[in-house]
């Protein structure tokens, strides 16, 4: 008989303790909840964020706290997303000054209907115009560069190639015969050419180091199927590159740094049309 007393008082001591429990909880949810909104008040995001989080974790069962501390949450990211829209559109301002201004120098190539994107050659390196033995970079809107070889002369069947710099040197991948990147052809004249072009995924570090060393004498090496070709960029090459590089570097940002700006744009109309309907 006294076990069982002690079983049944031991329970009804539990449960007193949890129904004790209830209005303490939501006294101390409502105070943390008032202190994340003084501090939204304040314009601490950041401190209102993580009260609202220890709220929501701690208080499970206070339904109606953890309901409005969500709307307050809602409501930082909306001040978050307006001040994020309006830095980046900041941003854009800046950047598009200075693509503006490197952008004389470029114009498009016959490939951007091909490519649905605008693409860019350096005024000096256009792709009608070769007269020599080359590497030129092509230069989308999103500031992505492809390199491209440009080779005529004896059959070469080249597929790879490696710019030095006296020691120093880079190597692009291999791009083998047959593939879209790697094409031969034959003019009106019957001059041959071959046109290997290194995406991002074959560049290997390439375009970095023409950019870094394009104040140098540069030896370009052709690997050919069986044998290998050797020539030194001219210094109008040389610097095209270089502009090509820090053109795309532009875009890349700018490109960038607006769709930052339209994706805050989007999320702070999302939220606003959210808490207009609470």
């Amino acid at each position: 008989m006294m076990k069982k007393r002690t079983i049944y008082f031991g329970w009804l001591a539990g449960l007193l303790l949890l129904t004790g429990c209830g209005p303490a909880d939501a006294d101390r949810a409502e105070a943390l909840l008032a202190s994340a909104d003084s501090a939204f008040q304040a314009g601490q995001l950041e401190k209102t964020l993580l009260l609202t989080d220890s709220l929501d974790r701690t208080y499970r069962h206070e339904v109606d706290c953890r309901r409005r501390a969500h709307v307050l949450q809602d409501r930082v990211h909306l001040r978050q997303a307006l001040r994020n829209a309006a830095y980046f559109d900041s941003l854009v301002v800046l950047q598009q000054a200075l693509t503006d201004s490197l952008r004389v120098d470029f114009i498009p190539s016959a490939d951007s209907a091909y490519t649905g994107l605008k693409v860019y050659n350096h005024k000096h390196q256009v792709r009608w115009y070769y007269p020599h033995n080359n590497l030129l970079l092509d230069i989308n809107e999103r500031g992505e560069m492809t390199l491209v070889s440009v080779y005529t002369g004896s059959m070469l069947k080249h597929h790879m190639l490696r710019v030095s710099a006296d020691d120093l040197f880079a190597e692009t991948g291999d791009v083998p015969e047959g593939n879209a990147f790697n094409y031969r052809f034959n003019d009106s004249e019957g001059t041959p050419w071959e046109y290997v072009s290194f995406t991002s995924q074959t560049e290997n570090g390439v375009i970095a180091f023409l950019h870094q060393y394009a104040g140098s004498r540069l030896k370009v090496t052709l690997q050919g199927e069986r044998s290998r070709y050797v020539y030194y960029l001219e210094k109008s090459d040389r610097e095209a590159l270089a502009r090509g590089y820090e053109f795309a570097q532009a875009l890349r940002d700018l490109y960038q740094w607006r769709k930052q700006a339209r994706l805050s744009k989007e999320k702070a109309e999302y939220l606003t049309s959210k808490l207009s309907g609470l």
